[in-house]
């Protein structure tokens, strides 16, 4: 039985990003769990005399103070506003709401080494910066790798290189045009809604949530947009807003968490929507 466990955001690249960094330092020395973010639910039974970190997620101060009581260490790194005060009762933990996940996962366990042009996309595009050039090509491109430490080291390492670059952004360039498509198919499907008094457009996409919500916030409609979906675990939510809402409190509210413009939750299956369809 491995003695480090290492619980990261499900189904999100800053997440994967931040196991990848424990991964490059650990590798098959750890396991590796993906977990939905939980204001209060630790995703398997307690484990006992473990070295556990816990990548671009969190959890509250009653379930941290469970963890520590029986186990070896517990550390964990995170950026998502809404966990800031549970976080930061625990000196070993890291918060750092100016970088992402990933990067700060980098920076923790590779305090020595440059931080990989992959994980400075993943949080330019995580924190929507929008300030490297081709980031979001190149994240394009990382979706078809799928989750996978060792094809995520094969395409960091080609980003690093000029002919691997070229060509990964080519792909890059030829998905983000069908992306774009995608996009715009599914913000013509939006429809108004109210979530906690917040006027919002609101539509169902498998795909591209960030992309989506962002789209539906620009257009100056309404201030928030609600993105969900249906998966094998229930009901996901995202939440985008303008800068007029802030969607980490509404997200909070429901069991989930984020930042001022971007959040989410997750709803049972079968569970009322808290929204109204206007």
């Amino acid at each position: 039985m491995k003695k480090i466990l290492v619980l990261y955001h499900k189904d999100c690249p800053d997440g994967f990003g931040g196991a990848f960094a424990v991964w490059k330092k650990f590798g098959n020395k750890a396991e590796y769990l993906a977990a939905n973010p939980s204001d209060d639910k630790f995703p398997i039974k307690y484990p006992n005399g473990k070295e556990i970190y816990i990548i671009d997620i969190g959890y509250s101060e009653k379930v941290l103070r469970e963890l520590i009581k029986v186990n070896k260490s517990v550390v964990v790194i995170d950026h998502h506003i809404s966990r800031k005060n549970d976080l930061e009762k625990f000196k070993q933990n890291v918060f750092d709401n100016n970088h992402s996940g990933s990067v700060l996962a980098w920076k923790y366990f590779h305090t020595r080494k440059n931080i990989p042009k992959l994980l400075l996309c993943i949080e330019d595009r995580d924190l929507w910066k929008l300030k490297i050039r081709n980031a979001r090509e190149i994240i394009s491109t990382l979706r078809l790798v799928g989750y996978d430490f060792k094809k995520w080291d094969a395409f960091s390492r080609a980003l690093e290189t000029k002919k691997g670059a070229k060509n990964i952004l080519s792909q890059g360039k030829v998905i983000s045009l069908y992306e774009e498509g995608l996009t715009e198919k599914a913000v013509k499907n939006a429809v108004p809604a109210v979530l906690d008094g917040h006027k919002a457009m609101c539509v169902n996409s498998t795909v591209l949530s960030s992309g989506v919500g962002h789209v539906l916030c620009k257009s100056g409609k309404y201030p928030l947009a609600i993105i969900w979906m249906e998966d094998k675990d229930g009901i996901c939510v995202s939440l985008r807003a303008n800068g007029m809402v802030d969607t980490s409190k509404i997200a909070a509210k429901y069991g989930g968490g984020g930042h001022r413009g971007a959040s989410g939750f997750r709803l049972k299956r079968g569970e009322k929507f808290p929204w109204k369809i206007l």
